[in-house]
């Protein structure tokens, strides 16, 4: 049977680690004592496609391998409700969402609790607009990138308490717009301790780009040493307040605001830049970025000639802040810019070894 036909037949899918996908021939609910990773029914508009047994119910709350359980799976019509403890046991839930086609889903309190993988747990789900997670969702995972990659229909998420607590990577966490999926989330909560301990948060918000304003808690990218493209392509952000902390280990920031068309206001706290070896690319395209606030130190080759709308105060927030260096690294400020500052003012940087344009 070729792999459109299983599918039309809404054949179960079976996932044994990374080998190939094995379709088979008669469409059944999940074998609960089999160790391979089942899907479920693809379609669910069939009313009898997604009933499980008190047995069923019983094993998926104890459960902890629950991997791309519902690959491709749901309806686009009727919202997808999963019935108490189910999942609440799950560490593994890599995927588990990835590509479903439901427009609703509410997850039962319990679910993803013990989590600490949610490695693409929504990937693709880009029907999804309504979502709502229990309390204790993501609480104890420790990898959460592509954990809501292209979930474009989403309007409004708000994450529970405690979700990114404990993670490692965000790494594309939010990213939307691959594939020509543009991002609808208007809203984006996120709780005290998201980002605490992330060491990668590379593209986390990349393509967000009706956000036009985001809130982040106290600690995020404190210890994040990965942070390319974090913001960037978020077109319709207008205020970021990065807090303490965030960037200061950072060693990657390279085209971290690109695109931030509408940002005018951003507040870098002190050391952010301090031990990135390149910053190419950081500002560029920031079109309207007006006001810089803070204590950035930078030590790399810096280019602010996309932003001509810099005030005087915020040139100099980045002119006083800059680390002595021995290796050539160049102030880029484009003319408009350039034009701004007296000779007192650009001999700061120059007597620190940069090269001003």
């Amino acid at each position: 049977m070729s792999e459109e036909a299983a599918l039309k037949d809404n054949a179960a899918i079976v996932f044994e680690d990374n080998a190939a996908i094995v379709f088979e021939d008669t469409p059944r609910i999940p074998v609960v004592d089999a160790d391979p990773v089942l899907c479920i029914y693809k379609d669910f508009d069939d009313p009898s496609a997604f009933e499980f047994t008190e047995d069923e119910i019983l094993d998926f709350t104890k459960r902890e391998q629950m991997s791309h359980l519902f690959y491709m799976s749901g309806s686009k019509t009727k919202p997808l409700a999963l019935p108490d403890g189910f999942g609440q046991s799950a560490t593994d839930l890599n995927g588990c969402f990835y590509n479903c086609e439901c427009q609703s889903l509410t997850l039962p309190d319990g679910f993803g609790q013990s989590a600490t993988d949610l490695h693409g747990c929504f990937y693709c789900a880009v029907n999804l607009k309504t979502l709502i997670l229990p309390d204790g969702f993501g609480q104890n995972a420790t990898d959460l990138s592509w954990c809501f990659y292209m979930c474009a229909g989403l309007e409004k998420l708000v994450l529970p308490k405690g979700f990114g607590q404990n993670a490692e990577t965000l790494k594309e966490c939010f990213l939307t717009g691959d594939y020509g999926k543009l991002s609808n989330l208007a809203t984006l909560i996120l709780p005290e301790g998201f980002g605490q301990k992330a060491t990668d948060v590379e593209m986390c918000f990349w393509g967000c780009i009706a956000l036009t304003s985001l809130r982040l808690p106290d600690g995020f990218g404190q210890k994040a040493t990965n942070m390319v493209s974090a913001f960037a392509n978020m077109q319709k952000l207008r205020a970021l307040i990065l807090p303490e902390g965030c960037g200061r280990q950072a060693l990657y920031i390279a085209t971290m605001f690109y695109k931030c068309y509408e940002l005018t206001d951003l507040h870098l706290p002190d050391g952010f830049g301090l031990k990135a070896a390149r910053a190419n690319g950081v500002f560029g395209k920031c079109i309207a970025l007006t006001n810089i606030t803070g204590n950035p130190n930078f030590g790399a080759s810096l280019d602010l000639s996309d932003s001509p709308l810099l005030t005087v105060d915020s040139l100099m927030v980045v002119v006083s802040g800059l680390q002595t260096v021995t290796e050539a690294q160049t102030l880029t400020l484009g003319e408009a810019n350039k034009a701004k500052l007296t000779e007192a003012q650009i001999k700061i940087a120059t007597d620190k070894g940069w090269t001003v344009a």
